[in-house]
């Protein structure tokens, strides 16, 4: 066989089993270190035992260079464990010829020596891996021009230690950019997160602001010494109380909003949405038309969730309308679902602001967050419903809420 044929072969050999690793490590980016580090012994170990027991050398006194790639890699990456096993087989592999193990204990003590300086100086890295290099292939040449009967193999060697540098530097830059990779890609995970946190954030924070802005406007109205003010404002503030209590409970989870199901009548739930608006309608001179229907029509739901859906759809509504106009409330239903429709006649959004509409951070307000579509949306998927919206700019908005009957 050619010597380009050995050298290939070996170099597969070489190969397969740290880029298994390598993929491994990008691939698995949930396993633990400890699963990592072991991998990454067992890959090098591997490599060497292909190797000695499948690589192919043009000599039984040629020794195998690319053996020692394995080893070069568990110094540079520190893998102790890898380091003594591996110097334990290349004892034992080398010691079979005539220049004995002394002088293979010799070469390995002096590339331990040259690890201990690598680990002081830290800069010394490629260095380290030239001296290696150099060390390696040095005292392969000097074997073997002391071998009269294999000097014809000198040119062979010279091919074959070019390629063992050249074959070196290629792998350590294959595992320098591997571990970039996993390092951007760790970055962009961790900048994921922090996105996802501060939407969370954000989310929690804006609808807030919906039940303290209800409680202030009927404090502001409160007379102590009214009772009719007692009975009717404190059972509103207490539950606007409670909404927040759960909104806060979100934000200490930061996890995707829990739904809890039960039983309850949409017109009802649409009453008690109505009832938090009466006073800002009046004050801003707006029509709320809504009948209620005298069908019941139960849904499976959170009510609170659901409630905070609705607040803030009649919320946009109002601010969409600003002053003097109208608000109107349809329910429809069929066997299976229930739609409400929830008519402004505001200013209406643009076609082209309709697409970007439940992206967080996406709004048309000056002092907007973005997020209480979004948030509205995440709710009513998670009802197994739908969220949709119809729009003409000059003529208003309809905001259409569709969900399953129990």
């Amino acid at each position: 066989m050619d010597m380009l044929a050995i050298i290939l072969i070996n170099s597969i050999f070489v190969l397969f089993p740290l880029l298994c690793y390598i993929i491994y490590n990008i691939c698995m980016e949930n396993s633990s270190q400890q699963k990592k580090e072991f991998f990454l012994d067992f890959a090098l170990i591997s490599s060497c035992y292909l190797i000695m027991r499948y690589g192919l050398v043009s000599s039984s006194l040629v020794p195998n260079l690319m053996f020692h790639i394995p080893l070069i890699l568990a110094y540079l990456l520190n893998r102790k464990v890898s380091i003594v096993i591996l110097s334990i087989i290349g004892l034992v592999y080398y010691s079979s010829y005539d220049f004995g193990i002394f002088v293979v204990s010799a070469e390995y003590i002096l590339y331990f020596i040259l690890y201990i300086l690598k680990q002081k100086y830290k800069k010394l890295d490629y260095l380290y891996v030239r001296l290696f290099v150099f060390l390696n292939t040095l005292i392969t040449f000097i074997w073997l021009i002391t071998d009269e009967s294999i000097l014809d193999l000198s040119w062979n060697l010279i091919i074959v230690c070019l390629f063992y540098y050249f074959l070196v530097y290629l792998i350590i830059d294959i595992f320098k950019k591997s571990e970039q990779m996993t390092k951007i890609y760790n970055s962009l995970k961790d900048l994921e997160n922090m996105k996802n946190l501060h939407e969370s954030i954000f989310k929690i924070t804006h609808e807030i602001k919906n039940p303290i802005a209800v409680c202030k406007g009927y404090l502001d109205m409160f007379d102590v010494n009214n009772i009719e003010h007692s009975k009717k404002y404190i059972p509103i503030m207490k539950d606007e109380i409670n909404r927040t209590l759960i909104l806060l409970q979100d934000f200490l989870s930061l996890n995707k909003i829990t739904i809890e199901k039960d039983i309850l009548d949409i017109n009802l739930l649409l009453e008690d949405v109505i009832d938090n608006f009466r006073l800002l309608l009046k004050e801003k001179n707006i029509t709320l038309k809504y009948k209620d229907m005298d069908d019941e029509m139960f849904i499976e739901g959170d009510y609170n969730r659901l409630i905070q859906v609705f607040i803030n759809i009649v919320k946009n509504s109002i601010e969409a309308i600003g002053k003097n106009g109208a608000i109107k409330i349809e329910v429809n239903q069929t066997d299976n679902e229930i739609e409400i429709r929830v008519h402004d006649s505001g200013e209406g959004i643009d076609k082209s602001d309709m697409e970007k509409l439940k992206k967080p951070f996406f709004t048309t307000k000056q002092n907007g967050t973005g997020l209480g579509v979004a948030l509205s949306n995440e709710i009513i998927e998670a009802h197994g419903g739908k969220l949709e919206y119809e729009s003409t700019i000059g003529k208003g908005t309809t905001t259409i809420v569709t969900l399953k009957k129990s």
